[in-house]
């Protein structure tokens, strides 16, 4: 009777065991249903709200341009300002006696699009110990366009402690910068 009651049990673990996996299955279909449903549903509210915003929302595009500020200099040694003076046109100083000064004329032209301020420094002088080089334009404000030139007078003054003649030569640096 052992192996009957035995058979029996499995027989009802069995059937029981069907049963449950049978009601576990509807309820899964079931569940796959709600879960098509709600994700159907929600498809369709996005795909409204997307269609009324679409048809409350109006958009135009605003071209625009404009200039940026820019300053460029020139330096010039004729009021034309058709010569420019640069590496391969350089100023040349005519001799300066120990005690007195030399000038030099040059012309300063604003290619940027905006109103510059002038300033004047020096780098690499050679023998420049006895020697001092000024200019009339420090701070003077250039307006673009030709129209606007600045006539500037570089002076270079040598002391009158100089007693025995000698070359030299300085870089002028001059600077424009956006008022």
């Amino acid at each position: 009777m052992d192996s009957e009651y035995s058979f029996m049990l499995r027989i009802s673990i069995s059937e029981f065991l069907l049963g449950f996996n049978m009601k576990y299955e509807v309820r899964r279909k079931r569940m796959a249903k709600k879960n098509v449903m709600v994700v159907g549903v929600l498809a369709i509210a996005a795909i409204m709200i997307v269609v009324v915003f679409a048809a409350i929302t109006s958009t135009k595009t605003v071209p625009s341009s404009g200039t940026i500020a820019g300053v460029n200099l020139g330096v010039y040694s004729d009021p034309e300002c058709t010569i420019a003076l640069d590496a391969s046109n350089p100023i040349v100083w005519s001799t300066v006696n120990p005690g007195a000064f030399v000038t030099q004329t040059v012309y300063i032209l604003n290619t940027g699009t905006t109103d510059m301020t002038l300033a004047l420094t020096t780098s690499n002088w050679v023998n420049q110990s006895l020697l001092t080089l000024t200019w009339d334009k420090e701070s003077a404000v250039v307006n673009p366009g030709l129209a606007n030139k600045v006539t500037a007078i570089l002076t270079l003054t040598a002391s009158s402690s100089f007693t025995t003649g000698t070359d030299f030569s300085v870089d002028i640096v001059i600077t424009g910068t956006h008022t």
